[in-house]
């Protein structure tokens, strides 16, 4: 594996099913840390509709990651509107990203995050968020050595 380079470049139609697979992956991973995730999500109409959005408008962006041929990984993202109460004019959030268990600690997440981080660059984005959930501790170290630092911490409570 070491020896295989990661191969990025951008998402098109003919790879939806194959994202949605992954993003249903990423699901079941999440859902460790929220029982309320519906993991059949991403191949919902809701999900579908992100992707699609994501790689034929320009407003955003997903990005594959391959290793020997094989799809990895991907990284998803696009442009959203800054609080109203902040000084930025452009803003975006990192929606998903997600990496195959088998190709993690190889770098893949970082040659994602670059590319991403480059479209944003070129779409003058002036901050990047990402929300993640605060038990995942190797999503927060992970993010925190590309880059982020803790701005908000949001807090939830089951109301029933």
């Amino acid at each position: 594996m070491s020896a295989e380079k990661v191969i990025v470049r951008k998402a098109t139609i003919a790879d939806l099913e194959l994202l949605l697979e992954l993003s249903t992956g990423l699901l079941e991973h999440d859902a460790n840390f929220d029982a309320t995730l519906d993991k059949s999500w991403a191949k919902g109409p809701h999900g579908r509709e992100m992707f699609i959005n994501r790689i034929t408008k320009n407003d955003g962006v997903v990005y594959i990651a391959e290793v020997a041929n094989k799809v990895v990984g991907y990284i998803i993202g696009g442009l959203i509107e800054p609080d109203t109460f902040r000084n930025i004019k452009t803003m975006a959030d990192l929606e998903e990203i997600f990496v195959d268990s088998n190709y993690r600690h190889y770098h893949v997440g970082s040659v994602l995050m670059e590319n991403f981080h480059e479209w944003c660059k070129a779409q003058l984005v002036e901050k990047l968020s990402v929300s993640v959930y605060a038990q995942n501790q190797n999503a927060i170290k992970f993010y925190k050595k590309v880059g982020f630092v803790e701005a908000y911490i949001t807090l939830e409570m089951p109301i029933v």
